[in-house]
């Protein structure tokens, strides 16, 4: 006896519900998306203002969020999936947003393209924004290195010549002992 497989129906109220809770989902994240982009902004104001406890909270924040997104984001997969064995022809695992967007009927197709690329253009600007925070922090990091370098050289002292004919130094007690 063979198994036959019968493929689900395109136009029914199962494709319409599906639909509706992928573009759900991704309204959710989209706007945990732009919660994000606020808080990077916010973190890079703290950066310039070098203000060390408001980057701590900002830290702990990003975190809850970035856990909260996940949990968010948790089910689009599943969905995604259930959309992809509504679709007539062969199956591709695993199927990407814009494939599906691709192979879906209308409305249901512009409607996902839509919501992705909102997605997909504040992704981006995201990605841009967390890119010069860490250029920030990295540089400010490399400058406070630097001063922490300068302060402990201040304790050599260039004595003329030594015994060999060549510059040598000689270290002084200082009140600086540590290179950050």
């Amino acid at each position: 006896m063979a198994l036959r497989l019968i493929p689900a129906s395109t136009s029914g109220d199962g494709m319409e519900a599906d639909v509706h809770s992928l573009t759900g989902a991704l309204a959710t994240l989209h706007e945990q998306l732009l919660s994000l982009l606020d808080l990077a902004s916010r973190k890079l104001a703290a950066l310039r203002n070098a203000d060390v406890a408001a980057l701590s909270q900002l830290a702990t924040e990003e975190a809850a969020q970035l856990e909260s997104l996940a949990r968010a984001d948790a089910d689009r997969p599943a969905i995604i999936a259930r959309l992809a064995q509504q679709l007539p022809g062969p199956r591709i695992a695993p199927l990407k947003l814009s494939a599906l967007s691709e192979k879906l009927p209308e409305p249901f197709s512009s409607q996902i393209r839509a919501k992705s690329e909102g997605l997909r253009a504040i992704a981006t600007r995201l990605e841009e924004k967390n890119r010069l925070a860490a250029i920030v922090a990295r540089t400010l990091h490399k400058h406070i290195r630097g001063v922490f370098a300068d302060l402990a050289k201040a304790n050599q002292e260039t004595v003329v010549y030594g015994r060999t004919g060549q510059h040598e130094q000689r270290t002084t007690r200082s009140w600086v002992d540590a290179v950050g």
